[in-house]
């Protein structure tokens, strides 16, 4: 499956005895001061969506400004707890198509095919890619963090 490129998935181990309520409160305070709007609230989970240009001017100082929705939630197995979430930047990944797919078309118009493919290419590795990368880094520290608070281990 090829959704890899548009979502981040993870998981956290619960190693404390904290209520899954208070480490999922944890994680909607976190979603909500990183400005993504919590629209489902449960004993087990937690969702946001966050349409890319619902609040763009604001958003983007957003340490996940690039996630359009994510979904945090707890799994209880015989052994452990865990939490796991999964981030979607779908909207992102079609902004920067678009945007790479101009470049295409200013580069096959202003010079050829194969520049017009190098310009979209190296435009959409540079503004995706790098989007991507920096919310791979700093994502996953933040949900660990919030975690770690809700376990009093901070």
């Amino acid at each position: 499956m090829t959704d890899w490129i548009w979502h981040l998935r993870g998981r956290v181990p619960l190693d404390g005895a904290e209520p899954a309520e208070a480490v999922l409160d944890r994680i909607a305070g976190l979603f909500e001061a990183e400005r993504k709007p919590v629209v489902v609230r449960s004993e087990r989970e937690v969702v946001f969506d966050d349409p890319l240009g619902r609040d763009f001017p604001r958003s983007n100082r957003s340490r996940l400004v690039g996630y359009d929705r994510g979904r945090v939630w707890i799994e209880e197995g015989s052994a452990a707890r865990v939490l796991r979430y999964e981030l979607r930047s779908l909207h992102m990944l079609l902004f920067c198509l678009f945007g790479a797919g101009m470049a295409f078309f200013v580069g096959l118009v202003s010079a050829s095919l194969v520049a017009g493919l190098k310009a979209a290419g190296l435009l959409f590795a540079w503004v995706y890619g790098a989007n991507i990368l920096f919310a791979l880094l700093r994502a996953p520290g933040l949900i660990r963090r919030a975690v770690r608070e809700a376990e009093g281990k901070a």
